[in-house]
């Protein structure tokens, strides 16, 4: 999974402008996902939010997992890929003063999951605040990884942060990663802040291979199961894309659970895939998070896991 598709698991459907991307996530802001407790339901159900989400606008969403409005938000992300051949890792940061989302996109909590409908389909935008040099560190061969701000690739007047990019292992399953900033014009600096790296699954359900996963019926429950697990949480986010828009659904469950269930009423928020110009990709990735502030801008740290990703079609 790249850095850009891992991205737009970032940050729960908030169609928020970071690090050079639209943001849409699995992860809840509150340090370990969404719940009560700040955990995902042992049960294997969705939980709700009730923690400082950000909203539809990259805001704080409110206490009942409300969404808020009229602030922007950060994004530091890291994210890993391995297989039994090969490592790939990322790193990316990126904040913005205020909401920078497509018009009219709406973001709504049904069953638990986080549905957002937009009428375009999502693209790449920059970051806008410049908070100094960046570092974040891991346990892996290619951390440290050292973000800087300044010109975004050959895009001419607009400025962000670069990802860095390794072949490499960033962490190993249950480290303790750390981001800080040295503090630039726009934000202070901030001391290291501090999160425990997820522990890859083992994906047991649905079948997904070759990247494709099993179609499914929006009119019935999606059950996902997996082995291991550890800090953290285990999310799914399934993306249609048609004619008419794009909708993002994303719903996230204790990792030591083992399993979790999407009901139909959220997944009755996806398209149907009879739709004219119909894609469908669903991602499932072990994930932590915390929120911390950069002066008074609520920032995401999150670590993604090794994903599966595959294209999907719904049968009604």
């Amino acid at each position: 999974m790249n850095v850009i598709r891992a991205a737009l698991m970032a940050v729960v459907g908030t169609c928020v402008a970071t690090a050079g991307l639209l943001a849409c996530s699995s992860a809840a802001s509150n340090g370990t996902g969404p719940g009560a407790d700040g955990g995902g339901g042992n049960d294997g159900q969705v939980s709700n939010a009730d923690g400082a989400m950000p909203g539809v606008d990259g805001s704080p969403g409110g206490g009942d997992g409300s969404v808020a409005t009229g602030q922007g938000s950060g994004l530091i992300l890291v994210t890993q890929l391995v297989t039994a051949s090969a490592a790939q890792s990322g790193v990316t940061a990126g904040f913005n003063s205020t909401a920078v989302v497509p018009a009219g996109c709406t973001k709504t909590m049904v069953a638990g999951c986080f549905a957002t409908s937009c009428p375009v389909v999502m693209g790449i935008l920059r970051s806008s605040l410049n908070a100094g040099t960046i570092t974040v560190t891991g346990t892996g061969p290619s951390s440290p990884a050292t973000l800087t701000f300044g010109p975004f690739g050959g895009d001419a007047g607009i400025n962000g942060y670069k990802g860095v990019d390794a072949p490499s292992k960033f962490y190993n399953d249950g480290d303790t990663l750390s981001a800080s900033g040295a503090g630039g014009p726009d934000l202070p600096a901030f001391a290291a802040q501090t999160l425990v790296a997820p522990t890859d699954i083992v994906l047991t359900a649905p079948a997904c291979a070759n990247v494709v996963c099993a179609n499914f019926a929006r009119s019935t429950d999606a059950t996902l199961t997996w082995t291991g697990g550890g800090a953290g949480n285990v999310g799914v986010t399934y993306i249609t894309d048609t004619d008419n828009g794009s909708k993002t659904l994303s719903c996230s469950f204790a990792a030591a659970a083992g399993t979790g269930t999407v009901p139909s009423a959220a997944l009755m928020m996806l398209d149907v895939g009879t739709a004219p110009g119909f894609t469908g990709v669903e991602v499932i990735s072990p994930n932590n998070s915390k929120t911390f502030m950069v002066g008074t801008l609520p920032t995401l740290f999150e670590a993604q896991g090794s994903g599966i990703e595959g294209s999907f079609t719904t049968t009604d």
